[in-house]
């Protein structure tokens, strides 16, 4: 099934989950669902390429915040 400009409902779908190009050949973060949109925006740094920092650091951090 395909809507009045003739893309398909599927291809669509791909676009909005974020598993596709825009009819342009582009992927852009406004394709994901609003709330893949906020899950980037609170961890920016790591979405453009900051690493995760290991559980063990993750855990220091909350002790030596919470002392």
């Amino acid at each position: 099934m395909k809507d009045k400009s003739g893309v398909s409902y599927t291809r669509k779908a791909m676009i909005r989950c974020g598993l596709g190009l825009d009819l342009d050949g582009e992927w852009q973060e406004s394709h994901l669902f609003p709330e893949l949109q906020m899950i980037i925006n609170n961890h920016r740094a790591h979405f453009d390429g900051t690493p995760v920092p290991e559980e063990a650091e993750v855990v220091e951090e909350i002790v030596q915040d919470n002392s």
